[in-house]
């Protein structure tokens, strides 16, 4: 019979230890946790097969939208910086080449910004609801140079102002010519 006295008695004096012996608990759970994973799934793939529905508002939706874009304009404003410090303005509409002009330094071998402005304003003349432009400097031109091209590229003085009528038939004035201006020469 097991006597409580005894035992503390007997834990004091150090004579007894209680183990509690593990192993067949391990052995049961090497056992089964084999046999549970092979009986569990993880993911299951299903199909459920449908037919799609028939989207009429939205195609003739798509046809609107389709009509408005073939008045809009195809429209690329590249201009060229080269190692001469020669300066080629190129205009491409509806993917084919329009104009190209080359526009040689001036006299103290500087960009000639004179020049590329008076063709800038005349290009932003023509088509004015565009905004865009692409630069490619050659790799020796100096950064001072292309800011103030970008300068140029970008907005006109206020008596330079351009003049025009959107497609509402409204007046409008504006002094930014091309502000948004990509490089065409980063490389990745």
């Amino acid at each position: 019979m097991f006597s409580l006295k005894d035992f503390i008695e007997d834990q004091q004096e150090g004579e007894v230890s209680t183990e509690v012996d593990l192993s067949p608990l391990l052995a049961l759970m090497v056992t089964l946790i084999p046999v549970l994973l092979l009986q569990t799934s993880f993911a299951t793939l299903k199909m459920l097969e449908t037919s799609l529905p028939i989207l009429s508002d939205r195609v003739q939706e798509e046809t609107k939208k389709d009509e408005k874009d073939k008045d809009k304009i195809d429209f690329d404003l590249n201009v060229f910086v080269k190692n001469d410090k020669s300066v080629v303005v190129e205009t491409i509409v509806n993917k084919s080449k329009v104009e190209s002009k080359t526009f040689k330094p001036a006299a103290d071998e500087k960009i000639n910004l004179a020049a590329v402005k008076q063709e800038i304003l005349a290009i932003k003349t023509k088509y004015p609801e565009q905004v865009s432009a692409k630069v490619t400097p050659d790799d020796q031109i100096k950064y001072d140079s292309i800011v103030r091209l970008l300068d140029v590229i970008r907005r006109a003085n206020n008596s330079e102002a351009i003049k025009y009528k959107d497609k509402a038939g409204n007046n409008l004035e504006t002094t930014m010519l091309f502000p948004d201006v990509v490089f065409g020469n980063i490389s990745e």
